[in-house]
């Protein structure tokens, strides 16, 4: 009988987890194909920066690969403590670099491969998949300059892709340094001149992280940043415990009573870390809420709410607050609301951009040398050139969900083709998966998900062949 092979399009967090996990739970034969286009095998987008000053948003206590082994990074970090790694604190509530996070999962997908039961094997294939297609049960997975692979199941964990044009209205033919599309291009980041007067449009985590590469290469001229309501991550501060705004079998149905009930709690947990320990009490909920949530109240939460709970529940690390906010108090920054909505180029090569102002909505401009697009993940699936999803897409064996966050799935992850049906042995983790479950981004949830999803497979692919 031959070995059943599961194939993984996508080496980041999401996709090294979900292998981890395969290898760790199978005992009978299996051949795990793990595909990765940059060649980076375990660090992904998130933590392959090399830039030190980019921390985690998360204590060390809390980033555990492994859900069943809470301690694993913290011990993980302390056994290194005295190596080469001795400048990264093991302390619970630490905030260490992502790039040293990146060699944590290197190694532990590393240590897994070896460890493995006998016959289970894993590959890394650095490539590009292209397309998937049904073929006698299987699938049939389309490789750039190699030959198609076929799978018994096929995982895509595919993680963000760049942000959309910041506007419609953009000049043809922008190239770096003038105007940088993906903010994680680092080496059109090296290319901004030291003086140079920069506008970020957007004013999320990604912006604070180019800020700090700014400032960590020299940068001295100004920085303005743009989004429609001016918010800007809070910081991490102690929290004695989460509080529990919510229990177990409470049901919510409407946005509004929620948004009550989280403002009464607030003030209820001044003592112990206030909206804080609020939000936090109610991260092991929101899964479960965005679901039960009609899909007029999800809108609603996406128009009215995302951005005030996105900065609120995405923290800034202390250290890198103190950096972002002495730059705000230097002058050097500047944030500005307001809504964009054209940018031009003028004659001597810089940009001037136009925007409504929040609250007034009077016409706004801003004239500067470098435009940095921080809008954020694009989420609209129906606009995205990625070869794969756009086959996918074209051939009827996934849709957009109807928020237009991801694609289409189940609450087992199964990707959904038009028809509404989930396709058996097609499957998504990670942010693909948002529409359904909405905190797919971080750790803590990620990690909960690859392990489900490797034990479901794992059992199916054992049960299918006999094991």
């Amino acid at each position: 009988m031959s070995v059943p092979v599961i194939a993984i399009v996508g080496a980041g967090f999401s996709g090294t987890l979900l292998a981890v996990h395969l290898l760790r739970e199978s005992r009978n034969p299996l051949r795990i194909v793990l595909i990765e286009r940059s060649g980076r095998f375990g660090r992904g987008l998130a933590y392959a920066t090399a830039n030190d000053s980019h921390l985690l948003n998360v204590r060390a206590a809390n980033m555990s690969a492994l859900p069943e082994q809470p301690a694993h990074f913290r011990d993980w970090l302390r056994r290194r403590e005295a190596q080469d790694y001795s400048g990264t604190s093991a302390d619970d509530f630490a905030f260490v670099p992502r790039c040293t996070y990146g060699r944590y999962l290197e190694e532990l997908l590393q240590e897994s491969i070896a460890g493995a039961a006998p016959g289970v094997r894993c590959e890394q294939i650095a490539t590009q998949a292209t397309g998937v297609a049904r073929e006698h049960g299987r699938w049939r997975l389309m490789l750039a300059g190699q030959r198609p692979l076929v799978a018994d199941q096929v995982v895509l964990c595919l993680g963000n892709f760049p942000p959309a044009l910041p506007c419609t209205r953009m000049p043809a033919g922008l190239v770096p340094p003038h105007y940088i599309a993906n903010p994680w291009d680092t080496v059109s980041l090296a290319q901004v001149p030291h003086s140079a007067s920069v506008l970020i449009v957007g004013t999320g985590l990604t912006m604070v992280d180019v800020l700090l590469s700014l400032l960590d290469q020299g940068h001295s001229g100004p920085i303005t940043a743009l989004s429609r309501r001016g918010l800007y991550p809070q910081r991490h501060a102690a929290v004695a415990q989460a509080w529990p705004t919510l229990g177990e079998q409470e049901h919510v149905h409407r946005l509004r009573p929620l948004l009550r009930q989280v403002r009464e709690a607030s003030q209820a947990a001044a003592d112990v870390g206030g909206w804080r320990a609020v939000i936090d009490g109610l991260r092991p909920h929101t899964q479960r809420l965005w679901r039960e949530l009609p899909e007029t109240e999800r809108r609603r939460f996406l128009r009215h709410l995302r951005p005030y709970w996105e900065t609120h529940r995405h923290r800034l690390a202390p250290e890198v607050a103190e950096r972002f906010e002495a730059a705000l108090a230097a002058g050097q920054l500047v944030l500005r609301a307001g809504r964009l909505h054209a940018v031009e180029r003028l004659d001597d090569g810089r940009l001037r951009a136009h925007f409504n102002m929040r609250g007034s909505g009077e016409a706004g401009r801003l004239d500067a040398d470098c435009l940095i697009n921080c809008t954020g993940p694009q989420c609209d699936f129906t606009r995205i050139a990625q070869p794969l999803v756009r086959a996918l897409l074209a051939d009827g064996l996934v849709h957009a969900d109807a928020l237009h966050l991801g694609l289409a799935v189940n609450d087992f992850g199964q990707l959904l083709g038009t028809d509404g049906q989930p396709q058996n042995g097609l499957y998504a983790v990670g942010p693909l998966a948002r529409g359904n479950a909405w905190e797919l981004t971080a750790v803590p949830e990620l990690r909960l998900a690859a392990a489900a999803l490797g034990r479901r497979l794992a059992h199916t692919v054992s049960g299918a062949h006999g094991g």
